[in-house]
């Protein structure tokens, strides 16, 4: 349950990436909303592996704890 709440927060947080990306200055030709587009691609791409990893680590350590274990996180 509580990694399904990991799951959902991360989704939460990619559509936040992306709703922000989105309020920018809008470029002004089809090359500039392009690479517009594909920048604010690449920044949401890394944002969300950041927080997948973030989460992936809390996961594991909370699984340590709740299970007792020492795995590598």
């Amino acid at each position: 349950m509580k990694l399904k709440n990991l799951f959902l927060q991360f989704a939460v947080a990619v559509a936040a990436v992306f709703a922000l990306s989105a309020c920018e200055d809008k470029p002004e030709t089809a090359g500039e909303k392009l690479d517009s587009m594909i920048e604010s691609t690449k920044d949401a791409a890394e944002d969300a592996s950041d927080k997948a990893k973030e989460m992936t680590k809390e996961a594991c350590e909370q699984a340590n704890e709740e299970l007792e274990t020492k795995m590598d996180c």
